[in-house]
């Protein structure tokens, strides 16, 4: 029933909303169309109200700890930031990526640390000053390391937010062996797959909005935060494998435009998709190399089969590794 009314209140605000996002100017080119059509960015902002709705409710209701909000307050303040870098260019990416990269992560990291600094006492255990910093420390870049993942993890329609969906499902199973607020992030997590999937309705292809950076850090942000709760979170961490290797991938053959907007990442060729001669590969790029040219809908799908075994492996195995 949560997963239900997650998915509902996604679809119904991303419904009502995105043709306005294209007045405000917040809007995207899709650049792997013939036509080249604009459609709203940014449009992961519109899940806060959902979420929003769904939480203050159950907590009122007594069916979900407070602890949420403090859930909440990093995924809206990270969905804020990408939504203001989206829109607004929050920062300068002009300025070089390394340096864009730093400005963005220092004032993210910060916002995670009223979090760390409220859910690790009550997961550490007592401990010094010291330690609870370290931690502390050690909480804020996990949770900043899976926004990153979640962010990189794009450009094409229905990529990022179907593998979020696929990888958030993931963390929920895991999460339901937590020893702690453990039925709290059970549907916490149901709460965000619902809303990913309402957003998956609208981006899978052909796509009619784009997360932007704000759905994208929203759900990376998320996981982040479970992650925290799952004793043996290295293998949570596995669920974002193809998300680090398509950070290695553009490390290794375009490390001075991660980003790709510097260049056309894909070639057009009739209605499939081709890769470049520059050479500079992607998660997506890998796969057209390997298995030759193919429509975006086929890339993406091959894509989101990946990421389904991937989580699929690393939960069972995580299941199997608690009952034995």
């Amino acid at each position: 029933m949560i997963l239900i009314a997650s998915s509902l209140l996604a679809l119904a605000f991303v419904r009502l909303v995105k043709g306005r996002m294209l007045s405000f100017g917040i809007g995207g080119v899709d650049i792997n169309k013939a036509s080249k059509p604009e459609i709203p960015e940014a449009c992961g902002m519109l899940l806060l109200p959902g979420i929003w709705i769904l939480v203050m409710v159950l907590v009122n209701l007594e069916i979900i700890n407070p602890l949420a909000y403090a859930f909440l307050f990093v995924i809206t303040c990270f969905a804020a930031i990408g939504f203001f870098d989206d829109g607004f260019r929050l920062f300068k990416r002009e300025e070089g990526w390394a340096r864009y990269v730093a400005n963005r992560g220092i004032l993210l990291f910060i916002l995670t640390l009223p979090f760390t600094y409220l859910v690790l006492p009550s997961l550490v255990g007592g401990c010094s000053t010291c330690a609870l910093y370290g931690y502390m420390a050690f909480g804020g870049l996990l949770i900043l390391a899976t926004s990153s993942f979640s962010n990189s993890f794009a450009g094409l329609n229905g990529w990022e937010v179907g593998s979020s969906m696929v990888v958030l499902a993931g963390m929920t199973v895991m999460a339901a062996f937590s020893q702690v607020y453990t039925s709290t992030l059970i549907i916490l997590g149901l709460i965000m797959v619902g809303a990913a999937g309402g957003l998956f309705y609208f981006n899978k292809y052909p796509s009619r909005v784009f997360p932007g950076d704000s759905g994208t850090l929203l759900f990376g942000a998320f996981a982040g935060c479970m992650i925290l709760f799952i004793d043996q979170w290295y293998l949570a961490l596995g669920l974002f494998a193809p998300h680090i290797y398509d950070i290695l991938l553009k490390l290794k053959t375009n490390r001075g435009d991660m980003s790709q907007k510097k260049e056309m990442p894909y070639v057009l060729k009739g209605s499939k998709l081709h890769v470049p001669a520059s050479g500079k590969l992607d998660f997506a790029k890998l796969i057209i190399s390997k298995l030759g040219p193919m429509t975006e809908k086929a890339v993406s799908r091959k894509i989101l089969l990946i990421v389904a075994n991937n989580t699929l492996f690393w939960t069972l195995l995580y299941i199997l590794l608690k009952i034995i």
